[in-house]
């Protein structure tokens, strides 16, 4: 009986796109509600953003056991002398960053990275964007140049184990923004592991 009810949970859960955390050796390994954001200028002012994930992780291919994450964060217009979102509390954009990676057992495989920003004042732009994404000490990308919108396979092959924090499977969006005559550094990482 314990047995049809695990398996009718299973495709429950399946079928909702929804999948469980998942145990591990070094404890349970579940994104975080929240992330850090950094934006930061030239004068050493660093506002410190709060990042939400906007879905659990969703199961994109049972086949693959694939799975993808999001993490959206609203960046505030910031000036010169800004310390703190208080100081300015309207909106410059919203950012997006999404990972896709596949798991097997309590090892992890960054298979690709999309995400966007919108804009949400006239006066703000984005002058560069970058991408870092790394899977294994051997497999890593960084400063990959990327346009609003992207989304990319990493081609990634190495799986790498949860050791409790010594290893990152993930990506980090950098993005240089002109608000004003002001430039301002954003900074958001998704990490699976890390």
């Amino acid at each position: 009986m314990k047995k049809i009810v695990s398996v009718l949970m299973i495709l429950c859960m399946l079928l909702m796109n929804v999948i469980p955390c998942f145990a591990s050796s070094t404890g349970t390994n579940c994104p975080q509600n929240t992330v850090i954001a950094y934006l930061s200028n030239d004068n050493g002012n660093i506002i410190e953003l709060n990042g939400e994930l906007i879905a659990q992780p969703q199961l994109l291919s049972a086949e693959n056991n694939e799975y993808s994450a999001t993490y959206m964060v609203a960046v505030p217009r910031a000036r010169r002398e800004t310390t703190s979102i208080e100081s300015d509390p309207s909106l410059a954009s919203t950012v997006y960053l999404t990972v896709r990676y596949n798991v097997s057992g309590n090892q992890y495989l960054l298979t690709g990275v999309a995400g966007y920003w919108e804009i949400e004042d006239v006066n703000v732009s984005v002058t560069s964007s970058k991408v870092d994404y790394s899977c294994h000490a051997n497999e890593h990308v960084f400063g990959r140049t990327v346009r609003n919108n992207f989304s990319f396979s990493t081609n990634f092959s190495q799986y790498t184990p949860d050791n409790g924090g010594y290893s990152t499977v993930g990506a980090t969006l950098h993005l240089k923004y002109r608000m004003d005559s002001d430039t301002w550094n954003f900074d958001l990482s998704n990490n699976v592991l890390g």
